[in-house]
């Protein structure tokens, strides 16, 4: 695939409004939206997959079973957790700013 007349179409677009062209390639862009539609689409599977497993009949609560519901975001909740206990949130000290508080 060659996206070169799309690269020039945008470029020129980005010229006349006097921003600079994109430093990362429309090919790469266009292969990392690929990415996206396939890591969108596992998220979704995930989240009917617990439907497979429903017997005949019986009630189902996809709040309570489900990735998308309280028992999906107990993992992401516990990791921002623990980023933000160790630290990782900070904004770092740069030395400038590290000589400065020193005088």
């Amino acid at each position: 695939m060659n996206f070169s007349g799309f690269q020039e179409t945008l470029d020129a677009q980005l010229e006349a409004i006097g921003q600079a062209s994109l430093p990362i390639p429309i090919g790469l862009l266009v292969a990392a939206q690929f990415v996206n539609v396939l890591i969108g689409s596992i998220i979704n599977a995930a989240a009917g997959f617990s439907l497979v497993f429903i017997m005949a009949g019986e009630s189902f609560d996809p709040l309570q079973a489900t990735i998308l519901g309280w028992s999906g975001w107990l993992v992401p909740l516990l990791l921002v957790t623990v980023l933000a206990v160790a630290g990782q949130f900070r904004v770092p000290v740069t030395e400038a700013a590290s000589v400065t508080d020193a005088e």
